[in-house]
C-alpha cells in the first residue's frame, strides 16, 4: 500500500531523473551574477564567473618601467600579481586608485578600480549580450540604469599586447 508521501517522493524522483535527459537548451539558464564597480564617473559590471578574487585595500608596490597603466605588483593570496589601472585601460585617464582589485580568472592579472558597488543577480531579462565595442560585452540593467558589462578576457589580451610591445 502506498502513502501520499511515498507517491509524492516517487514523482519528485522521476522528475529529477527525467531532467538529466533534457537537452541543455531546454533547461533554464542560471541567473548571471555580476559585480558592480565604478571607474571614474562611470558604473560598470563585471561577470562574477570571470573573476578569481576580489580584494579591497591591498598595498601595491610600484615597479620601474613596464607597460602603460601598470601600477605595480601586489601580494594576493601569497602570489605576486601585476596590478593595472582599470580607469586608464578603459580610456578614462589614469586614476591610480587601488581601493579595490579584481583578479581576472586564471590570467593572474589584477585590475584596480575605485569603488565596489555590490553583488547583483539581475536575471536574464535585465542583461543584453552583444558586443558594444572596446571591452564591453553587454549591458546589465541595474538601478534603472544600463551598466556596461566589461569583457575581462579582452582586457587581459590588451594588457598582454602592451607587455609584449614594451618588452617587459
Amino acid at each position: 500500500m502506498s502513502s501520499p508521501t511515498n507517491d509524492h517522493a516517487a514523482r519528485l524522483r522521476a522528475a529529477f531523473d527525467a531532467s538529466f535527459g533534457l537537452p541543455a537548451g531546454a533547461r533554464p539558464a542560471p541567473p548571471e551574477a555580476i559585480l558592480g564597480i565604478s571607474v571614474g564617473d562611470a558604473n560598470y559590471a563585471l561577470r562574477l564567473c570571470e573573476i578569481a578574487l576580489l580584494a579591497p585595500h591591498k598595498v601595491v608596490t610600484p615597479v620601474p618601467g613596464g607597460p602603460p597603466w601598470l601600477l605595480g605588483i601586489a601580494s594576493l593570496r601569497g602570489a605576486l600579481i601585476p596590478v593595472y589601472d582599470l580607469s586608464g585601460l578603459l580610456g578614462h585617464g589614469a586614476r591610480g586608485s587601488t581601493a579595490w582589485m579584481a583578479v581576472a580568472g586564471a590570467a593572474r592579472v589584477a585590475l584596480a578600480f575605485e569603488h565596489f558597488l555590490g553583488h547583483f543577480v539581475p536575471g536574464q531579462d535585465f542583461i543584453t549580450w552583444q558586443t558594444h565595442g572596446g571591452h564591453v560585452q553587454g549591458l546589465a540593467r541595474i538601478h534603472e540604469q544600463n551598466w556596461p558589462i566589461l569583457n575581462l578576457p579582452s582586457l587581459v589580451t590588451t594588457i598582454q599586447a602592451q607587455v609584449n610591445r614594451s618588452g617587459a
